[in-house]
Order: C-alpha cells, then structure tokens, then sequence
C-alpha cells in the first residue's frame, strides 16, 4: 500500500526539505493548522498507543529490529488487542468460528511483552511479509522512524510549543 497523504504539523523536525522528499515520492503534504492539537488526534492517539504498549518497554538495537517490533506491534494491534470504542473488538475481525470450549494457549510475542490467548489454533496473522513502512520510500521511512522514536522531552517541548 503506498501512503498518499503524510500528514504532519509546523513542527522543526519536518524542515529541511522533508515536504520536498514526501512529494518527490509522489505524496501530497498535508500539514495541520497551527495550535490546533485535535487536528490530527487519531495519528497522536496510535504513537502513543505504540510508544506506551511497545516502544518503552523494548531497548531497540537497529532499524531492522524496530520494523520488526513494529510488524508484530500494529499486527497485534490490529487483530489481538481489545479496543473501547469497537466493544472490545479487534479493527481487523476473525473470520473463523469463535471456539468457546477447551484448553486456553497463550502466545507470547516480543519476548513475552505481548500476550494473545485463544482456544485451540485459531489465530489472526497479516501476511508475513508484511511491513508497516511498506508504502514509504527509504528516505520518507527515516523521517517516519524519526517520529516515532524521538526522545520523549523532545516530544514534550515541541508539544508545548504547538
């Protein structure tokens, strides 16, 4: 899937000619209003979800590692964790038959940081391959790995700021 709208706001970590790197990849950039923090409240909620659920918890080594943690995080995510505003549901539905008899398993994923239980072998897993920086070219995943891995005074300070 190729990202066709990044959407970010004023602050300086996307100066420098990032907006010119986005639409050489053929991306319209789409920046949010000034002093407007619900403008863009659904992206805010998601990294924080992952930098409180995953990121602070793990020491990241490499880039490869961090899209790896991110594959197992957003397909957990997506397919195990419960969500509020879905009923307790998961955004990507089960399409096997719910199995309410038998011996509970548990998976544990990132070194046990993550816990799935289910009864027999049912289990909802995206395509290995899967990545989810896949739309983005090598210099527009460095600016997307950048966000989400800033320091967290860093955040703090420019959140202030805005």
């Amino acid at each position: 899937m190729q990202a066709r709208f990044p959407i970010h706001d004023h602050d300086a970590k996307f100066g420098g000619g990032s907006d010119r790197v986005f639409e050489a990849d053929g991306m319209a950039v789409i920046r949010t209003p000034i002093a407007a923090p619900r403008a863009n409240s659904h992206l805010e909620r998601q990294i924080g979800s992952t930098r409180r659920e995953c990121l602070d918890w793990l020491l990241i080594l490499n880039r490869r590692h961090l899209e790896r943690v991110l594959t197992v995080w957003f397909e957990h995510y997506n397919c195990a964790r419960p969500h509020r505003g879905l009923d307790l549901s998961t955004p990507i539905a089960r399409s096997d038959p719910v199995v309410t008899s038998g011996p509970v398993r548990c998976a544990e994923r990132l070194g046990g940081l993550l816990r799935e239980y289910s009864r027999g072998d049912a289990s909802c897993r995206l395509i290995p391959s899967s990545n989810p920086l896949a739309g983005y070219s090598n210099s527009c995943r460095s600016i997307v790995l950048t966000n989400l891995c800033a320091p967290q005074a860093m955040i703090n300070r420019s959140a202030g700021a805005s």
